[in-house]
């Protein structure tokens, strides 16, 4: 439903976009995930039109209604919700949506008493009015608290299930894993991964084991232990990625002793999407 291809965006001397290659497709939900300043939003922004792209190209099937909604809206704030929702959708039937979003019993209070979560329930609202086949959601989940997020977690979800094409732009991790059939990572502007989260975890999960100690020794060679690929080090604990999980769990342990180091706790587990993410786009120190 919607491709970018080789999509390029500066400003100024900052290039926010670089060949950028993504695809929708009918049907899913996709999340597009990146840290602060990746290229999110300004994707968001190039698919509808909102601004104008340097070069590439951006696809969109003809008369397909989009919704959007901004992760910072705007509204006249000293509207009521009910003459606010009168003021932009016109003739469109809006009491559903405002009370799918739960804001039924608002409807006559200033839109300028409402907190930051309710706001973004707001311009969720607004960007379902018209009934858009396709929903660009620039994080929407952020400014919510627990019970807000899965609310709208199972509105997107319902929305799936009614035909809708739904991006969206988070970087909330755990609302991913919950959400979205397919991905993509943006870093500095350029898409380094795009697939399913089943075919991420495949590819790039590893067995980890998590070592807490007290006190370490500077002589420790980590590095050079055969079945070890890589290890990052935090608040006195280590986190190994091993190649074989029993060979290498015997050799950090062995390794250990012999270097006097005390052990606190010792863990096994897979690498979660945080891990998988955080790698992909360098966060964390690392040791290499």
């Amino acid at each position: 439903m919607i491709k970018l291809e080789k999509v390029c965006k500066k400003y100024k001397n900052f290039l926010a976009l670089s060949e950028v290659n993504l695809e929708m497709k009918k049907g899913e939900i996709y999340g597009l995930l990146g840290h602060n300043g990746a290229g999110k939003t300004t994707t968001l922004k190039a698919i509808i039109g909102l601004l104008k792209i340097d070069s590439g190209n951006i696809q969109v099937d003809d008369d397909i209604r989009i919704g959007y909604m901004p992760e910072a809206p705007v509204f006249y704030e000293h509207l009521t919700l009910k003459e606010y929702m009168n003021f932009i959708s016109k003739d469109y039937k809006y009491d559903y949506l405002i009370e799918l979003v739960g804001l039924k019993d608002f409807m006559n209070k200033k839109i300028s008493n409402f907190s930051k979560g309710m706001k973004q329930r707001v311009a969720f609202a607004c960007a379902l009015t018209q009934e858009p086949e396709i929903l660009l959601l620039d994080e929407p989940l952020s400014a919510l608290d627990p019970e807000g997020r899965k609310d709208v977690i199972n509105i997107i979800k319902g929305l799936k299930d009614e035909g809708k094409t739904i991006m969206i732009s988070t970087h909330i991790l755990s609302d991913v894993e919950n959400t979205c059939d397919r991905i993509g990572i943006l870093k500095n502007g350029n898409v380094i991964f795009e697939d399913s989260l089943s075919k991420l975890k495949k590819k790039f999960v590893y067995p980890i084991v998590d070592i807490c100690v007290q006190g370490v020794s500077s002589d420790v060679d980590f590095d050079s232990l055969e079945f070890v690929d890589k290890f990052t080090y935090e608040n006195n604990c280590y986190s190994f990625y091993l190649n074989d999980i029993r060979a290498g769990k015997k050799e950090l342990l062995k390794s250990a002793v012999e270097n006097d180091i005390e052990i606190i706790s010792v863990n096994q587990r897979k690498s979660s999407l945080e891990d998988i993410y955080l790698e992909m786009i360098g966060g964390g120190e690392k040791n290499d």
